[in-house]
């Protein structure tokens, strides 16, 4: 069957994001019974994206240019025929990697957060498994790399879906190549969230589709080795029916008749390839829910009577309105292979837009604003060093016999012309330098240089150059700052993009661990400074309903408060070590398990596992029998504990007897002491007083012999001074002397 082209009539399209409508094109987007499109219903969508705006081959320039590969092939050519060498200096590349260096330097984790006091539980044991699926899908990386691309050409996609090899991780997280996507054009929010559409096409051999689509081997098969029908209907009498793939058959040859896009669309024939078309949509339907008090909304199930008993009693509020169900098919050409509901009604293809332009839509990154300069910069740069490599020659016709040769001949660094000897006497060869614009073209590429950042908004200060000798550290963080703020629109539209692949990526894990029950989780391990505890997640109660349920939680993620990255671990390292450095040392050892966590050292459970046993402090081993161990040791170190501690009050309590015993004691002795004192005071006061009166009477006798002695002087002296009388008679001198005597 020869290949249709489809025929359409001139543009006549709604662009103002209302009605998908193309003119051709007339059947309704109306599901089918199951909620699927039909065929016809899935051309609309692959011929609508041919309207979109063109920005593509404006995507692939700025991406090549990030590149380097910023001069094409015929300006090359016409250069090198110049003589202007092809000279790229990128100085954009850099300054995008600058942008992508930032987040990757205060890049933080997402985390889940409880939106209700009874899911805190679930959300602090999910964690712990988010942390983990993030770690072993690389989410971070990817999701970064979608961001420096996305920077790039303003546009770039992240799949997060579930792996398909059963060897590997449950799920994983990849970049979808934004050359194979399309989405919806008319859609108008920053992050494409009212898309009607988005659709990924690739090229696979028909062998690999065939192990994907086992149902539909023998019809993919058929279709990458027959050029034109599937089919051949002249033998279609001799097909037999009976046989599931013969009917699908018979079906996709069908529908290729009325397949209206180009063979070599969908399939190649020599290599035995089919071009994959995964469609993701949503189709408009009316629900009915309940709006539970704690915020859960849940499928109205109309035969439930304890449904409106609950409305009845206020426990639940009844609502009805329009809501989407996304759907996912495969189609390869006419073969359709797969239509089903998404598992988590979302899609799992995440866009992240840096900016969109405001006339149609159309996505554009920081190289758009970049590239006029960058070519400029080029441009000079060629010039520049044409004008040092140029000279001009005036040379006469009669001067040399062979111009080409003497032109050659004078381009080398050292040349050697021969005149002619007939030459007339004025002629002759003269090199003149060309015209110098080497300085002008030097300004002007600096002010190139210059304006990347002007039109960017990043400071030279946000790469670690400083164009101002001299400036203060504080002015450079404010330059820096600014730069940052510049950024703003590009980081919220980033942070909207990590969260919803975070909820995607969490959706599913939610629905794989709410089908197991009594889940045990440990936390505290992924995090330093955290309580070590276990969680039960889905635990069956005595009434058979189950507590902490997963699918029950009120949950939401969220972007870490903190970065996790190896210059801020570092530094929260420090930070430990400078704390536990300033405590006592009998507490240093009760922290020393914080710093064997934190330094991420090579055999650190070996390392804690013998803290543990010499200090009794560190986490508790992931082993169920060293765990039941470690509680025995734990008992017996608490029960001697108890011991010791009574022992200790003990002591204690003789301690306290022995010193009042010598309280009272000292208290004896200085009583004694005292009396003894007073007693000597007292003799001491009366010896005192007994010489006081000896020496009184000494003082009052030698008084007494002095004034003997000085009447006595004083008789003498009298008695020497008057004149001696005459003798007296014996009797008169008898009676003299026995006066004197008396």
């Amino acid at each position: 069957m020869a290949s249709r082209t489809i025929e359409m009539l001139p543009a006549d399209r709604d662009t103002r994001g209302g009605d998908d409508f193309v003119s051709g094109v007339s059947q309704r987007l109306t599901p089918q019974r199951d909620g699927s499109y039909s065929l016809a219903q899935l051309q609309r969508f692959l011929v609508d994206v041919r309207y979109e705006p063109d920005w593509r081959k404006q995507a692939e320039i700025e991406s090549a240019f990030y590149d380097s590969d910023q001069l094409d092939t015929e300006r090359v050519r016409m250069m090198r025929e110049l003589g202007i060498p092809p000279v790229v200096i990128n100085v954009s590349a850099p300054a995008i990697d600058s942008v992508a260096g930032l987040e990757a330097l205060s890049r933080a984790s997402l985390k889940v957060e409880p939106e209700t006091d009874d899911s805190y539980d679930i959300a602090q044991g999910l964690n712990v498994e988010f942390k983990k699926a993030q770690r072993l899908t690389r989410f971070n990386e990817r999701a970064g790399d979608v961001y420096k691309g996305g920077l790039t050409i303003g546009l770039n996609w992240l799949a997060v879906t579930r792996n398909p090899d059963p060897y590997g991780y449950d799920y994983r997280c990849r970049i979808a190549p934004w050359r194979e996507m399309r989405v919806d054009y008319r859609s108008r929010e920053p992050d494409y969230g009212d898309a009607r559409y988005i659709i990924r096409s690739r090229w696979f051999d028909a062998d690999v589709l065939a192990k994907k689509f086992p149902r539909h081997a023998k019809t993919l098969e058929k279709a990458s080795s027959t050029a034109g029908s599937i089919i051949d209907w002249s033998d279609f009498e001799a097909l037999g029916l009976g046989a599931r793939t013969e009917i699908d058959l018979v079906h996709s040859a069908d529908a290729e008749r009325r397949f209206t896009l180009e063979e070599d669309e969908w399939r190649q024939v020599h290599r035995g390839r089919l071009r994959l078309y995964e469609v993701l949509y949503w189709v408009p339907r009316i629900a009915e829910v309940l709006k539970l008090r704690n915020g859960r909304v849940i499928e109205l199930n109309r035969n439930d009577p304890y449904a409106w008993d609950a409305v009845r009693r206020g426990m639940a509020r009844y609502a009805k309105g329009p809501t989407k169900q996304w759907r996912q098919a495969f189609y390869s050409g006419p073969i359709r292979l797969v239509d089903r509901p998404l598992e988590t009604n979302m899609s799992h293809y995440i866009p992240f837009c840096a900016f969109r332009r405001d006339s149609d839509g159309a996505p554009y990154g920081l190289m758009r604003r970049m590239r006029s300069v960058q070519e400029a910069i080029n441009a000079r740069m060629s010039r520049m060093l044409y004008d040092l490599a140029s000279r001009k020659i005036i040379v006469d016709e009669d001067a040399v016999d062979d111009h080409a040769q003497t032109a050659r001949e004078m381009n080398k660094v050292t040349s050697y012309v021969i005149l002619r000897a007939d030459r007339t006497g004025e002629s002759g060869l003269v090199m003149m330098p060309s015209t110098d614009t080497t300085p002008i073209t030097f300004q002007l590429m600096q002010q190139h240089h210059q304006d990347i950042y002007n039109v960017t908004g990043l400071h030279p200060e946000f790469k670690g150059q400083t164009l101002e000798a001299g400036r203060s550290g504080r002015a450079i963080q404010e330059l820096v700052e600014q730069t940052t703020h510049v950024l703003g629109g590009v980081a919220d539209n980033f942070k909207v993009f990590k969260q919803r692949a975070g909820e995607q990526l969490l959706a599913y894990q939610m629905a794989d661990l709410g089908e197991f029950d009594d889940l045990a989780v440990e936390t505290g391990a992924e995090g330093i400074g955290e309580r070590a505890a276990t969680i039960v997640l889905n635990a069956r109660n005595a009434v058979g309903l189950r507590d902490n349920d997963v699918l029950l939680a009120r949950i939401r993620v969220a972007l870490g408060s903190a970065p996790d990255t190896v210059t801020y671990r570092q530094q929260q390292f420090q930070q430990l070590v400078e704390i536990i450095k300033s405590l006592p040392e009998n507490l240093q050892a009760v922290f020393a398990d914080f710093i064997v966590r934190s330094a991420n050292l090579p055999h650190a459970d070996e390392m804690l596992e013998r803290l543990r046993q010499v200090t009794g402090f560190g986490p508790e081993p992931r082993d169920p029998q060293a765990r039941e161990e470690l509680r025995e040791q734990k008992a017996q170190q608490a029960e001697l504990q108890s011991h010791m501690q009574q022992l200790e009050i003990a002591l204690q309590e003789a301690e306290l007897e022995a010193k009042r015993a010598k309280a009272r004691l000292e208290a004896a002795k200085a009583l004694k002491t005292e009396d003894a004192d007073t007693d000597l005071t007292e003799a001491k006061t009366l010896l005192e007083l007994a010489r006081t009166e000896d020496v009184e009477r000494d003082q009052e006798r030698k008084d007494r012999e002095t004034r003997a002695k000085t009447i006595a002087e004083a008789a003498r002296l009298k008695a020497a001074s008057q004149p001696p009388k005459p003798a007296a008679k014996t009797g008169a001198k008898t009676g003299a002397k026995t006066g004197a005597k008396k």
